[in-house]
């Protein structure tokens, strides 16, 4: 029995673990996570994170979770998703002027 060695002719197709989309995904899904927090109304247990008591101390473990999610959110709304997105941009450019280059 005879086995070929040829590859299948059409386009080759590649998986990517690092291209502009997988970088685009986490940040806008960091940014609608933060804008969920924030419509949830997180924003309010922040203080508390700062030492400042409710006067309603029921649930307190829950506001402390829900500000603590709410800090991470923020901080990777505001640093990592930009970066992320502006990657993405880069890398986009990148490989459409590599593209035209080769042609």
């Amino acid at each position: 029995m005879e086995v070929s060695l040829e590859k299948p002719a059409g386009r080759k197709h590649r998986f990517r673990i690092v291209s502009p989309l997988m970088l685009l995904i986490p940040a806008v899904l960091i940014v609608a996570g933060f804008a969920a927090a924030h419509t949830a109304g997180w924003r309010e247990n922040v203080s508390l994170l700062a030492g400042t008591s409710f006067s309603d101390s029921d649930g307190s473990q829950r506001q402390i979770a829900s500000a603590s999610v709410y800090v991470i959110l923020y901080f990777a709304a505001v640093i990592v998703s930009p970066i992320l997105a502006m990657a993405s941009v880069i890398m986009w450019s990148l490989q459409k002027t590599l593209k035209r280059r080769k042609v």
